[in-house]
């Protein structure tokens, strides 16, 4: 497909606006609209988004994203990461059209129209203001996750490994260990293919977290490293929430059952209780027992800021 409308070309008042299924972009209001409701995007979200519609159907680099987005300003790959975060979020089940081609880019694949649709523009104005608030605090949350998850899993990585990168007991609680060596070296596989964070390294990860679970059922930190991988597997769009997150659910509150003094534990629990069940309160103590487990520890403090 041609590209749509390069960035530097003028507009008419039709061409401001384009659509593909049932999502509406208008780049001149930076507004989007999906199922006629409003939802809200980051400045810098929607200009990742709206880079991938005028390429639309075509691969677009890495380095060529940040260029358009950020120009000379420098940022880390994070930044696009959670803008792209932010992006599947908001396109909910329509997120499939967001490619991530592995080593080379990104890739919008999806016939854009130019024009709003009828129907969703009809509906903006009432859905958007019955909406919109609960929207916002929605995708304020579900964007800033994968932040929290991957400083959440660099804490316990860093508590759970000795000086020289392999995985020690962080403190002396019979549960925080395994007598079982398989077991063991299960975890440590499962805690090395957390590194790159890729959709294949994850899912990768998950498997050697369940062998670890099955080897040894009251280990612990497989419990809630695999808690852990399971809600990243949704952040990151690799699987949808109602596959992944109950179980996340189930291997967090055992973990702490197993081991209250656990703090990556609890620090699992928060993370799913921010994003399954919604409860501020339960995930707010969960953060706090945390902190208060390893005081030296600064992401649950952080993470519950």
């Amino acid at each position: 497909m041609d590209e749509i409308t390069p960035k530097s070309a003028p507009r008419t008042e039709s061409e401001a606006a384009w659509h593909f299924r049932d999502v509406t972009i208008d780049l001149d209001r930076q507004t989007l609209l999906r199922n006629g409701e409003e939802v809200r995007l980051r400045a810098k979200s929607f200009d990742v988004l709206a880079h991938l519609i005028r390429r639309a159907g075509k691969l677009v680099t890495k380095q060529e994203m940040l260029d358009a987005v950020w120009g000379e300003v420098a940022v880390t790959d994070d930044s696009l990461v959670q803008c792209l975060v932010e992006i599947r979020r908001a396109l909910g089940e329509t997120q499939d059209v967001i490619k991530t081609v592995r080593s080379r880019g990104y890739l919008l694949d999806a016939v854009v129209h130019p024009g709003a649709m009828a129907a969703v523009e009809a509906q903006s104005n009432v859905a958007a203001t019955a909406a919109g608030a609960s929207n916002r605090w929605r995708l304020g949350v579900t964007g800033a996750l994968a932040v929290v998850l991957v400083l959440g899993w660099a804490a316990w990585d860093r508590i759970s490994r000795g000086p020289e990168g392999t995985v020690a007991t962080a403190r002396p609680v019979s549960r925080e260990e395994t007598l079982n060596p398989d077991a063991r070296r299960a975890f440590e596989e499962g805690a090395s293919l957390m590194g790159p964070r890729s959709q294949v390294a994850l899912q990768q990860a998950r498997q050697a977290f369940e062998r670890a679970v099955v080897l040894d059922p009251q280990f612990a930190p497989a419990h809630s490293a695999l808690s852990n991988v399971l809600t990243m597997l949704f952040v990151f769009g690799v699987e949808r929430p109602q596959q992944v997150l109950p179980e996340a659910n189930r291997h967090a509150r055992r973990a702490v059952e197993l081991d209250p003094a656990h703090a990556f534990g609890w620090h699992a629990l928060a993370h799913n209780q921010v994003q399954w069940e919604w409860d501020w309160a339960a995930a707010e103590t969960s953060y706090r027992r945390a902190q208060a487990l390893d005081p030296k520890n600064p992401y649950p403090r952080f993470l519950l800021a």
